[in-house]
């Protein structure tokens, strides 16, 4: 999930403690991991995060811009039919949508 850029600092962010060992700073708003450390006092001290994109983020992004397949692969240069099938739920997003959805977001 993709949100604003926020900066948090170590306090704010969300510290797991996983199999006893390691510890992850995370982004509490989205859950992704910003470093581990043997201890929380090795961790960075903040973090900055806009989340990852996924499928709910580009079907928004379509929707929001009043976008078709066919517009996107007009864009793109390639078919309609490439874009439907790049972009199913099934695969991992391309980095041309990962490209624009972070300009989207920005």
């Amino acid at each position: 999930m993709l949100h604003t850029l926020t900066e948090y600092t170590k306090e704010e962010a969300y510290i797991e403690r996983v199999n006893g060992v390691l510890y992850f700073l995370k982004c509490p708003q989205c859950g992704t991991e910003h470093g581990s450390a043997m201890s929380p006092d090795l961790l960075p001290d903040s973090l900055t995060c806009f989340g990852s994109p996924t499928h709910e983020d580009w079907v928004k992004y379509k929707k929001e811009r009043g976008l078709t397949n066919l517009d996107i692969a007009t864009i793109v240069g390639i078919t309609p039919e490439s874009v439907k099938n790049q972009t199913a739920p099934s695969k991992s997003l391309p980095k041309w949508v990962v490209t624009m959805l972070y300009e989207w977001k920005m």
